[in-house]
């Protein structure tokens, strides 16, 4: 089989394969690193109350609201693959074009092992290829959009409640918001024992 690997060489940056491009080859990253950005469309909703109600003391029926939508496209590395993983075995298998974004060269050099679709179907048994598709800790399986917007809105939820646990320790919630920032600075540099281990928490928690 070894006989039937192409080798490539890559640099950091430069693209393997984008939405919309064919996989004819199941590739296994032989050293480097990889990683897949992708435009993700994240909508919010608020609601604001646009109206009085003066004829009632029931809060809930008091106002009116107006409901605003937030609409934003970010680029995201939605995922890191490692040395020793492999993809192309979904598309191979079902004839897909490649749907996940861009997969790019994250470290500073990579070195990948192709081997032909056909060639790949011809000497692997129907068994052994369900048994590759198994080996989790290899093969790639992309996420789906609305795993990545779980999993960004649960870090955005961490930072807000690890940054206000800060901000109580050192009493600096309690002042006006223009003071908060030089007040901040100011206790920072002779910090109570309550506010050192919250300072610790932000530190190894920020990336």
């Amino acid at each position: 089989m070894c006989a039937n690997f192409r080798i490539k060489t890559f640099s950091r940056n430069d693209v393997i394969v984008e939405t919309g491009n064919e996989i004819r080859d199941l590739v296994f990253i032989r050293n480097g690193a990889l990683k897949i950005d992708k435009w993700i469309t994240f909508e919010k909703k608020n609601f604001w109350p646009a109206q009085i109600n003066r004829n009632t003391y029931d809060n809930e029926k008091k106002f009116e609201w107006d409901e605003k939508k937030l609409v934003q496209n970010l680029e995201l590395t939605i995922l890191k693959i490692p040395s020793g993983s492999f993809f192309g075995l979904q598309e191979i298998q079902q004839d897909e074009v490649f749907k996940h974004g861009k997969l790019i060269v994250a470290s500073e050099e990579a070195t990948l092992l192709y081997i032909n679709k056909t060639t790949f179907l011809e000497i692997m048994t129907p068994k052994e290829i369900e048994q590759l598709q198994n080996f989790d800790t290899a093969c790639v399986k992309y996420p789906e959009d609305k795993d990545v917007m779980v999993k960004l809105e649960a870090e955005a939820k961490f930072k807000r409640m690890r940054t206000n646990h800060l901000m109580n320790a050192v009493n600096v919630n309690k002042g006006p918001t223009s003071e908060r920032d030089y007040d901040f600075v100011q206790r920072s540099q002779s910090p109570s024992r309550s506010m050192k281990k919250w300072m610790d928490v932000f530190t190894k928690t920020v990336k």
